[in-house]
């Protein structure tokens, strides 16, 4: 008899209390926690190429020094030309925080402007002065005072990355031998779910990490090439938007607010480099077009229905988790939630199938000589 789908309520009980606390424990060991996300997301990306030289006739061991010499390579050769332009502009936009911190106040103030010519909104209101106080307090004593430490606090993780591409080639190399090793551990009776949860898990975070690196690579083009047009036609010499897009590519990875951050970032900065209004009509239009390519033609081809998981989920965990563990927690909330859905429902299956728990039954009874036509009476 085939096990019912769990109830909705009991599912979701679960599924939030383990992701809450996972989220939990993001929060305090994110210094653990981040490295081995991001060694996992190298190795499921290079995986294929791993398994492609297998086919070819190298053996695993071969075919993961073969692909780790090949990225060291083009590491060595891209990644200087790349982070140069990126330190650069990086540099240029710290030591000029305030300088883009006081444009984004021109800005504002000249949107208010606007609205109080067009129509008698906020007209006998203390408000654009208490906006202008507020934001003077803040650039003035509270910037000055939080970039040395968020500078700090950046730099802390830099050793912490070196770990990566040494926990991936370890992953890659001996991840089959820890898989055997658990699947060795389970009853003979629960084998095939073993395999089947393995595989399912493997899927889901397979096609979750690789559709959203061709999203966060499309979006970064589209971002970063529309802004340069934007700016290439107000100024002789576009600065930021090589930044602009790496940035977009990031945020993408945050659902709904990843890019709204990087659009608010993106109209400061042309606005303060360019002093032309219309650059911010401009972005917007850019926003909306890469958002909708994104939504309706990138995601659906690479994401699929890969994930399974509603809307107002996504909104939950995405609130829960940048509320607990903020940045971090965004990025790793959506494949948390979507592998613990993944291993719920296979548990649960599971444990619920009564053929499955009568073979069980039967191999341990067999062990101490219980004959198993006996067992059909218990």
């Amino acid at each position: 008899m085939k096990p019912k789908e769990p109830p909705v309520l009991l599912r979701w009980a679960v599924v939030w209390m383990v992701f809450i606390l996972f989220v939990l424990l993001t929060r305090y060991f994110a210094w653990f926690i981040i490295p081995c996300f991001l060694a996992m997301v190298l190795y499921y990306f290079l995986s294929p190429f791993v398994d492609w030289l297998e086919g070819r006739g190298l053996s695993h061991n071969q075919s993961v020094c073969v692909v780790f010499l090949i990225l060291g390579l083009l590491a060595l050769l891209y990644l200087p030309p790349l982070i140069g332009p990126l330190f650069e502009a990086r540099t240029s936009l710290a030591s000029d925080a305030r300088t883009y911190l006081e444009g984004g106040k021109r800005l504002i103030f000249s949107l208010i402007d606007w609205a109080q010519e067009k129509t008698d909104f906020m007209e006998d209101t203390r408000f654009r002065e208490n906006l202008d106080n507020h934001l003077s307090n803040y650039l003035h004593e509270d910037i000055p005072q939080k970039i040395p430490a968020l500078a700090l606090n950046i730099l802390s993780f830099i050793p912490l990355l070196l770990l990566v591409p040494f926990t991936a080639f370890f992953l890659l190399r001996d991840g089959r031998d820890f898989k055997k090793a658990i699947v060795r551990g389970i009853p003979n009776a629960f084998f095939e779910r073993a395999l089947f949860l393995f595989y399912r898990v493997d899927r889901q975070v397979t096609g979750f990490l690789r559709g959203v690196f061709f999203e966060a690579l499309v979006v970064g083009i589209l971002i970063g090439s529309g802004h340069y047009l934007i700016e290439a036609s107000r100024i002789a010499e576009p600065k930021h938007y090589l930044l602009i897009g790496m940035l977009a590519a990031v945020f993408n990875l945050v659902p709904y607010l990843g890019p709204l951050v990087v659009y608010m970032i993106a109209v400061i900065v042309t606005y303060t480099d360019t002093q032309s209004p219309d650059t911010a009509l401009w972005l917007t239009i850019l926003f909306i077009v890469a958002k909708m390519i994104d939504d309706f033609l990138v995601a659906p081809m690479v994401l699929g229905k890969s994930m399974k998981i509603h809307a107002v989920a996504i909104v939950f965990a995405l609130f829960i988790a940048g509320e607990i563990a903020g940045f971090v927690g965004l990025i790793l909330a959506l494949p948390t939630l979507g592998v613990t859905l993944v291993v719920f429902d296979v548990l649960y299956l599971t444990f619920r199938d009564q053929r499955l728990q009568l073979r069980h039954r039967q191999t341990k009874l067999s062990l101490f000589g219980i004959n198993t036509a006996d067992v059909l009476k218990i």
